[in-house]
C-alpha cells in the first residue's frame, strides 16, 4: 500500500467516524428532548399555537365560503383573516408537541407584514442539530399588472441574520397564499395538493385584486 492509499484510508476512516459521531449525537439529543430534558433554548422558546377542532373548523369554513363566492363570480367577495386563522389551518385544530422530531411553523402578524417562524429538528449541519428560521412576508400592488404580489425575505436562519432584499413572487407562487386556499401541502412549501384542489386554489388566487395587512388582520378582496 503506497502513501496515497494510506492517506485515502485515513480520510475515509475520519469521514465514517464523523458521520457516526453525528448520528450518535442526534440520537442522544432526540432521546433527551423527547424525555423533556436538555431542551435547547431556541426550541424551548419556539411558540406553538394553541388550537381546537372548533377553531380550525371555523377558520376553514370562513375560507371555503370565500372560495365558493369567488368561484361563483361574486366580484364583491372578500375575506378577513387574522394570525389565529392561519395557525388554525396549519395545525388543523390540534396543539402540536414540538418535543417530537419534525418541522414546526408559527405565524404572527406584525405591523404591515407576516412573520413566519420555523424550526426543524434534528437538522444535520445546523447548530445543535436544530434549524431555526424567521421570514417576513408582505404584499404590494405591482403597477405593471395592477395586481398584488408577495415579497418574501429571510431575516434569520441558523443563527445568522440577513439584510437581503426581498424576493418578489406572484400570488400563485406564494406558498402561504397557495396553502390558505388549499393549493399546497404546507404553508412554507410549493409542493402541490391534489390536482383538483390545486387548480381550484389557482382559480381563486387569479381573481384576487387586493391584499392588505392592517391592525393585525389580512384583508383579501376581489373588488
Amino acid at each position: 500500500m503506497n502513501w496515497f492509499d494510506n492517506i485515502t484510508t485515513v480520510i475515509s476512516l475520519l469521514g465514517f467516524g464523523y458521520i457516526a459521531y453525528q448520528l450518535f449525537s442526534m440520537h442522544r439529543m432526540e432521546s433527551s428532548i423527547i424525555k423533556g430534558k436538555n431542551i435547547p433554548p431556541n426550541l424551548n422558546d419556539f411558540p406553538i399555537h394553541q388550537s381546537s377542532l372548533t377553531e380550525y373548523e371555523n377558520s376553514k369554513r370562513k375560507i371555503e365560503v370565500f372560495k365558493n363566492s369567488v368561484l361563483r363570480e361574486n366580484f364583491d367577495a372578500q375575506i378577513i383573516l387574522d394570525e389565529n386563522d392561519i395557525n388554525n389551518i396549519y395545525t388543523q385544530g390540534i396543539t402540536l408537541n414540538k418535543l417530537i422530531p419534525g418541522k414546526y411553523l408559527f405565524y404572527k402578524i406584525k405591523d404591515s407584514l407576516i412573520l413566519e417562524k420555523s424550526i426543524q429538528w434534528p437538522s444535520p449541519g445546523s447548530p445543535k442539530n436544530i434549524c431555526f428560521r424567521i421570514s417576513e412576508i408582505q404584499f404590494k400592488i405591482d403597477e405593471t399588472i395592477e395586481k398584488p404580489i408577495a415579497l418574501y425575505k429571510v431575516v434569520e436562519e441558523r443563527g445568522i441574520k440577513f439584510h437581503n432584499e426581498a424576493s418578489l413572487r406572484s400570488l400563485n407562487q406564494s406558498s402561504l397564499i397557495l396553502f390558505i386556499f388549499g393549493g399546497s401541502e404546507q404553508p412554507d412549501s410549493l409542493k402541490k395538493s391534489a390536482t383538483v384542489e390545486y387548480q381550484k386554489a389557482l382559480a381563486v388566487i387569479e381573481q384576487i385584486q387586493s391584499i392588505k395587512i392592517n391592525n393585525g388582520y389580512i384583508h383579501i378582496a376581489i373588488e
